[in-house]
C-alpha cells in the first residue's frame, strides 16, 4: 500500500507499506509490515524502470536516510533510474 508521495532535492519519493504473513503456511495468522522507500529522478517518473534494493543500516545500527539526490543516490539514479530502499518499522 502507498502511505506517502512527495518531492525532495533531485528526486520524488513513495513510501509503501507491504503487510506479510510471519508463516506463509499460516497466511491468516499473525503479520508484520514492510516499509519500503521508492526514490525516482522526476524526468523519469512514470517509466517502467528495473529496481535496485538498497538494505539499509547493519547488525544493530541504522544509516543515514537519502535525502536529495546526491552522492550514490544520484549515481544510482541516474545509471538505474528507480531505487527502492527498505529497513523495516523504523524506516523514517
Amino acid at each position: 500500500m502507498v502511505t506517502d508521495t512527495f518531492a525532495m532535492p533531485g528526486m520524488l519519493v513513495t513510501d509503501h507499506v507491504f503487510e506479510l504473513p510471519l508463516d506463509h503456511a499460516r497466511p491468516d495468522g499473525h503479520s508484520f509490515s514492510v516499509f519500503a522507500r521508492e526514490l525516482v529522478a522526476p524526468e523519469q517518473r512514470g517509466k517502467d524502470l528495473p529496481v535496485l534494493l538498497f538494505l539499509q543500516g547493519g547488525p544493530g545500527s541504522e544509516a543515514p536516510r537519502p535525502d536529495a539526490a546526491s552522492g550514490w543516490v544520484n549515481t544510482t539514479t541516474v545509471a538505474r533510474p528507480r531505487l527502492n530502499t527498505c529497513s523495516g518499522e523504523r524506516c523514517r
